[in-house]
């Protein structure tokens, strides 16, 4: 404590002689003190210094911050400044939101925002998929809504694809899932690849290949294996 106050008072260079001899006094009393205290009055030194520091190389930054204090605040304490406004959430992320917070968007269907880039790849909506015919070899995509196993006794494994225009229910062989389940499990959405059939007004896809498709951050989770 005589080390530091020998530091300290001595770096004062601008006291005068008197104010040199009430610091002597209080430091006294400080080194008595239980140690919160002087933690204490060392936590409201490092502010004041901060201030003044503050204060005298960046005078405009000081005074923008003085100007914004309240008339109404007791001198020395300042009022906290509004937060700015933020810009309006886009569609894209209010979608985002009611899907992470909810599960589900009531306006919005996430497939929407990708739609210009799905039919440059040319790939069917699920309502699209029932008038190409049975036989048809076609592309098609959606949000993953679950997988169904374990599968079938032939092997067969059933997921389900949602677009904003319906679902369409997809028919994964033993082979073709043995060779890309890794994609179908860790993929949101898919763009799938394969043959239609129809039969007795049912209509499904037979894949062949899956790509993982990605919805931008959008917040899905398939119901797996219910």
């Amino acid at each position: 404590m005589v080390a530091l106050e020998t530091r300290w008072v001595g770096s004062l260079v601008a006291l005068t002689p008197s104010e040199r001899t009430k610091l002597g006094e209080w430091f006294p009393h400080l080194q008595r003190g239980p140690v919160g205290a002087r933690q204490g009055h060392l936590s409201f030194a490092l502010l004041v210094y901060a201030s003044a520091y503050v204060k005298c190389y960046y005078p405009a930054a000081f005074a923008g911050l003085a100007s914004a204090s309240r008339d109404t605040h007791l001198p020395g304490i300042a009022s906290g400044l509004d937060a700015p406004a933020l810009p309006g959430m886009t569609a894209l992320e209010i979608t985002t939101t009611d899907l992470r917070a909810t599960g589900i968007s009531p306006d919005e269907h996430p497939m929407q925002y990708l739609r210009e880039y799905l039919d440059g790849r040319g790939a069917l909506t699920a309502a699209a998929v029932t008038g190409a015919g049975n036989g048809a070899t076609v592309w098609v995509t959606g949000a993953v809504t679950h997988l169904q196993r374990p599968a079938t006794a032939g092997g067969i494994t059933f997921l389900n694809l949602e677009d904003e225009t319906g679902m369409l229910n997809i028919v994964v062989t033993q082979r073709l899932w043995n060779r890309e389940h890794k994609v179908v499990r860790n993929s949101p959405a898919l763009l799938v690849h394969g043959v239609i059939q129809s039969h007795h007004g049912v209509t499904s896809l037979a894949a062949d290949h899956f790509e993982s498709l990605d919805l931008r951050g959008l917040a899905t989770t398939s119901r797996d294996f219910r």
